[in-house]
Formats: C-alpha cells, structure tokens, sequence
C-alpha cells in the first residue's frame, strides 16, 4: 500500500506500490502524476478540494454544490449515503457532479469528504502501462507493454480516447516507458528507444 503526503498532510492512498512520480503543469496548475505496480495512473493537484458539501439523491447526482471549483474526476469520496469506493465519475455543471456508485439516502446538505489524489478512471486509460506520465505540449503521454504510448486529451489527464496513441514498431521488443526530452517524447522498448 501507499500513502501518499503533501508535506504532513495524507492527501490520498492506494493498494499498490508506486512505480514512478512526475511533474507537469497544465492551464497553470500542478500535477503530480504516479504510476504503481496495477498499472493504474493517479495525479494530485495541491488545490484539489479536501471536502463540499451537496445534496443526494439515492442516484449518481450530487447537486447544489456552490462550486465544482478544484474538484476532479477520480477523487474518492465518503461521507453519509456515499457508498464505499465511490468516485467522482463527471463534473456535470458549475454545481453537479455525476459519481460511480449511487448514493444510498435523499439528503440536503451532506457534507463529502474527497481526497486530494485522484484516480485516471476513463475506460479507455490503457490497462499494461509501463514507465512514468510525462506531458508535453498539455498532452499527457504513457507508455504500455505493448510498445504503445497513449495521449490524454489537450490540458485533460483525466479523458482518454481509444484510438490517441502511435505505436513504437521500428523493433520487436515490449514497452518499458516514454520520457520527454526537449521537444520530444521517447519511448524506451527492453532494447530499444524510439522518438
């Protein structure tokens, strides 16, 4: 397990160790990136909210919120009716999110507590990565075993499209990671790198 800190702050955890740390900034925040050993990818934003207060609706809605400011998709939340491991799915509107899980009670004003580490949720963030996220140009990079590097959308880790990535086929060897170096992004195979 990790426990990840902002100075003495815990601002989140997960199951698995973690792999790789990087640093990117997108539209002028700070992201924090972590891959771990289940191929999963988080980030954290210092700014990201730590708790808000909504009302529920025994649905996925979380509405009458003041402001969906600084909260992301994947951050987990807990609080009453929030069911364990729920997640913000989508922000809907400057006052709505959507979550993973339904709640499970009808109530005004339900204060939520979220982490400040976010999970990469989308379905179609690659399962096999391999190596650390890296960014350039607002597009955030990664690399699978399968010597495929995948691109967030522009200035959004958070949304993946299936079909964004290029695949590294100048040799036969499986993935191992990208990196960004001046203005390009390379991707390293067991005995290979490519640009």
């Amino acid at each position: 397990a990790t426990t990840i800190y902002d100075g003495t702050t815990i601002v989140g955890t997960y199951a698995s160790s973690t792999l790789h740390i990087s640093e990117a900034v997108l539209n002028s925040k700070t992201y924090i990136f972590f891959t771990n050993t289940a191929q999963e990818g988080y980030f954290y934003v210092s700014t990201a909210l730590g708790s808000f207060v909504g009302d529920t609706h025994t649905n996925t809605v979380i509405d009458n919120i003041s402001s969906t400011t600084n909260l992301y998709v994947g951050q987990l939340l807990s609080g009453t009716g929030i069911q364990a491991a729920t997640r913000i799915a989508s922000i809907t509107s400057a006052t709505a999110i959507t979550v993973t899980l339904a709640t499970t009670a009808t109530n005004a004003s339900v204060t939520i507590t979220s982490t400040k580490l976010s999970k990469i949720i989308n379905a179609n963030f690659p399962s096999t990565i391999v190596g650390p996220i890296c960014e350039m140009d607002g597009y955030v990079f990664v690399g699978t075993s399968t010597a495929r590097v995948y691109n967030s959308d522009l200035n959004d880790p958070v949304t993946w499209q299936a079909n964004n990535y290029i695949t590294a086929n100048a040799f036969t060897d499986n993935g191992v990671g990208c990196l960004k170096y001046k203005n390009k992004i390379g991707f390293f195979g067991t005995n290979s790198l490519e640009w």
